[in-house]
């Protein structure tokens, strides 16, 4: 399911405060009705469009929430992960910087904060810093 469609199920009150409520447990449409403060007329709405779009099923005469649909459309129409960017060309140096914090822009970041390396229209290179004369 795309996830337009998700959102759109759960984009008015009534699917949402509906969809709450089966979540937490809530399994008739008179529990449904307490749980979430909405008329029985409005409640009865709101699961029968929940079912027909996948978020709800009925087990054993209950409603479930369906909650897998939105990790499945996350990965169905999610962003393509990018490559990553080497942190250096060899591998065994990159796997060394790697060990020690896994997001390389952070610790650029701070080097360049403590004046131990500077940048130069994208180009970076290791400043005096915190050296014994």
């Amino acid at each position: 399911m795309r996830p337009e469609a998700l959102c759109g199920l759960l984009a008015e009150e009534e699917g949402l405060r509906g969809y709450a409520a089966v979540l937490l447990g809530a399994g008739t449409p008179s529990e449904v009705a307490a749980r979430s403060r909405l008329p029985a007329r409005d409640v009865v709405i709101a699961l029968r469009r929940l079912e027909t779009g996948g978020l709800l099923s009925i087990v054993d005469g209950r409603y479930v929430a369906e909650t897998g649909v939105f990790k499945d459309a996350v990965r169905e129409y999610g962003p393509e992960a990018t490559p990553e960017e080497p942190l250096e060309p060899d591998r065994q140096r990159a796997a060394i910087l790697r060990a020690w914090y896994d997001d390389y822009l952070t610790v650029r970041r701070y080097l360049i904060d403590e004046d131990l390396m500077d940048r130069d229209q994208g180009v970076y290179w290791r400043t005096g810093g915190y050296v014994e004369l």
